[in-house]
């Protein structure tokens, strides 16, 4: 299984780094020997992911810039310094894959084994998540909303 990620976090703020790293470390934990993680960034990551890391072949850091947000289409109330730019680049990487994976954002921590995604992903080209249905002034505000925190894509055609 490919597990894939995106950390576009500011690193001078602490608490983004602490988040970035306690996920590789509940990754690490979870993920079986013959997974792989992706972990995509527009710049280069911060070194102590790296360190977090450590020398596990399974992950992989990823930088693709993207495109610029002029090429971007932002729709209230996101906007380039919003969440918005995060999730269009979310979906930038994730439609550039090629190969079978699940995406798991980087503020949501794996707390158990990923095999059972698997067979999921052996059933369906696709599914998605609807973890945060009812948020007052993000999710209500776009309906139908699928919150893309988790996602699971089997056929990348």
């Amino acid at each position: 299984m490919n597990l894939v990620t995106v950390m576009n976090y500011d690193w001078s703020d602490r608490n983004y780094l602490a988040m970035c790293c306690n996920w590789i470390r509940h990754a690490k934990i979870h993920l079986s020997k013959k997974d792989s993680c992706f972990i995509f960034c527009q710049s280069r990551p911060h070194p102590l992911l790296g360190l977090f890391a450590g020398n596990d072949d399974r992950f992989r850091f990823c930088v693709r810039r993207g495109l610029d947000d002029s090429s971007f289409v932002f729709f209230p109330p996101c906007g380039p310094k919003s969440s918005g730019k995060n999730f269009t680049y979310k979906l930038y990487v994730a439609c550039q894959l090629d190969f079978p994976f699940v995406f798991v954002d980087a503020d949501a921590l794996i707390v158990d084994e990923l095999s059972g995604l698997q067979e999921v992903l052996n059933d369906l080209p696709a599914s998605f998540v609807d973890h945060e249905p009812d948020i007052e002034g993000n999710t209500v505000s776009f309906p139908p909303f699928i919150n893309s925190g988790v996602f699971l894509v089997n056929d990348p055609d």
